[in-house]
């Protein structure tokens, strides 16, 4: 004879006596914080100090477009950070605007 398959009844039953007896939980110590908010909106803790004071934008694009983006930071031995800022620069004069993105990278 086949043995028995479980029920919907025997299934709660035994979870309703698993929550009926909590098992005891490891204590947990809270990690430091590796970043904070400052009163001023900008982020501070353990940050590369050229990053101290920046924020980050982040943009979905297309796989060939990141790997354009490389390729060119390659041939132009530049970084993409550097890129980037010309590209906001640019953007940013195209309308009227001044240009502000950092290229010191």
């Amino acid at each position: 004879m086949a043995p028995k398959k479980p029920t919907i009844a025997d299934a709660l039953a035994r979870r309703s006596a698993a929550q009926a007896e909590p098992a005891a939980l490891p204590t947990l110590q809270a990690a430091a914080p590796v970043a904070a908010v400052a009163p001023d909106g900008a982020l501070t803790g353990k940050r590369a100090p050229s990053r101290v004071g920046m924020r980050q934008i982040n943009v979905y694009v297309d796989p060939a477009v990141l790997k354009m983006v490389k390729q060119m930071a390659l041939d132009m031995d530049r970084s993409q950070q550097s890129l980037m800022s010309e590209a906001l620069n640019d953007f940013f004069q195209k309308h009227g605007k001044p240009r502000l993105a950092d290229q010191s990278e």
